[in-house]
């Protein structure tokens, strides 16, 4: 079989990898077309790829992504923006309701679309029956890319995958258009945890979308107008190697790689992307004098772990009581750094962050988790749809301050930890809802494999249930 994958950027593909490997190791032939290669931030290259193309040299390989050029590039750009926007804009079911990510989305938008929108009667009618209506006919009207489907009837895959699709400025709506013009299965992946409810709508539906978990599929029901058959819970593939590590390193050896005095407990701070707060070194220099205060010299270190896109904050920036690492990134991605990042989490005595999906990661580690909310933060934080999903899990200590916080990890340190099992059902459930021995990437990838043969979805989703979509090994 032959799979096509369309896709953002190498980000996206590490989200997948797992997928493309088990397809390739099965005598598939897979291929990635991107939007890009490389980030400037955690070194994020072309490596991955290169890598599982040596692997594979006959059966894996990647390109750019085609895109769309003239009149209609720019005709459907305004317009998915324009959608994208509106969807915050809805009085029911919006995509989401910060003010943070409506005025992302309106920033996407093209100058001339965004200052018309700015006018509120040009805004009403826009986003009218008779504007949205509009809206679906540019989208209808426009003819197919040509270079796309010449690419498909050559190259005749089986099944067209693209991910993350609903993003802004997506080149990949026009990879799903054409294979189901010639009636090839096609299937979205929402890449992470947050994306139905902080980036934008489809402007296309496909023949099914995999998701990670049972919340995401009453998202794309209730936000996203895709029906609960064409939905599909994989799991998270993207986290599949957080079940696989185990310790390697001592408590005093880790402690001597990462700063941290060996004499004294440690608590991680998992700090946020730019987007979701500015400054968060202030934050966490009132964290660490609030545990001075509170316990004095058995306060313990606060080991700060950076976001790889947010390093530069902390640059010649030291704070008493604070330790900064990895100070860099050389390749995050790696299991190199993958394997330093669960020894961060799993010699802590308990993990604190604002929202990130790091927390996500460290209750896979099980270990006690803490967020503070704050006023300053709330739009990203409590005020965003997505981390409802983490709170009303109940595996969170959620405190309302510093005060409260220091409580909390004074607790942790004297070894509390009265939601172990409440993380675990967490786990189960949004993480790995096939069973916690069961990878994601193994359910996703034998999916695919049955609707490339043409199963339907609900055969698929009946192989699942009864065990017998993954063979035995």
């Amino acid at each position: 079989m032959k799979f096509l994958f369309a896709i953002q950027n190498t980000a996206h593909f590490l989200n997948y990898r797992r997928v493309a490997e088990s397809l390739c190791a099965g005598g598939h032939n897979v291929v990635f077309h991107l939007e890009y290669v490389e980030k400037p931030w955690a070194n994020l290259t072309e490596r991955p790829l290169a890598d599982l193309k040596d692997k594979y040299p006959d059966r894996f390989g990647y390109s750019d992504i085609i895109r769309r050029n003239g009149f209609w590039r720019k005709a459907l750009f305004t317009k998915r923006e324009m959608a994208n926007y509106g969807g915050y804009l809805r009085k029911e079911n919006p995509i989401a309701t910060s003010n943070y990510t409506r005025e992302r989305a309106e920033a996407k938008m093209p100058p001339r679309a965004r200052q018309a929108l700015s006018i509120a009667p040009i805004r009403k009618l826009a986003f009218s029956k008779a504007g949205w209506a509009a809206m679906d006919f540019v989208e209808n009207v426009a003819p197919l890319e040509k270079r796309v489907m010449d690419y498909l009837r050559r190259e005749k895959p089986d099944l067209v995958v693209a991910s993350p699709y609903i993003f802004p400025h997506s080149e990949q709506i026009d990879y799903i258009k054409c294979a189901k013009a010639l009636n090839i299965p096609t299937v979205v992946g929402i890449a992470s945890w947050d994306n139905l409810t902080t980036k934008g709508l489809f402007q296309v539906y496909p023949d099914s979308v995999f998701v990670w978990n049972q919340p995401q599929v009453e998202e794309l029901k209730n936000i996203h107008g895709v029906s609960p058959e064409q939905a599909f819970t994989t799991g998270a593939p993207s986290l599949d190697i957080w079940f696989e590590l185990t310790p390697k390193l001592s408590y005093e050896e880790f402690c001597r790689e990462s700063g941290v005095d060996p004499g004294k407990d440690y608590i991680v701070y998992l700090c946020s992307s730019k987007s979701i707060i500015k400054r968060e070194d202030e934050f966490i220099r009132k964290l660490a004098e609030s545990l001075k205060a509170r316990m004095g010299d058995n306060s313990p270190v606060i080991l700060a772990r950076p976001h790889p896109e947010h390093t530069e904050v902390w640059n010649d920036n030291h704070i008493p009581g604070v330790a900064v690492y990895p100070s860099r990134y050389d390749a995050y991605y790696d299991r190199e750094a993958k394997g330093i990042f669960y020894h961060t989490l799993y010699h802590g005595k308990c993990v604190m962050g604002i929202n990130t999906t790091a927390i996500i990661e460290a209750a896979i580690v099980s270990r006690p988790c803490i967020s503070v909310t704050a006023p300053e933060y709330a739009d990203t934080h409590t005020g965003s749809s997505h981390f409802h999903h983490l709170l009303n899990a109940g595996f969170i200590d959620v405190a309302s301050g510093f005060e409260s916080a220091v409580e909390l990890v004074a607790g942790a340190i004297a070894g509390k930890d009265g939601r172990k099992t409440a993380r675990r059902d967490f786990v189960g459930s949004f993480v790995r809802p096939w069973g916690l021995e069961t990878p994601a990437s193994a359910i996703m990838a034998h999916a695919l494999i049955n609707l490339a043969e043409g199963k339907t979805l609900s055969e698929v989703k009946a192989l699942a249930g009864s065990g017998a979509l993954v063979p035995a090994s």
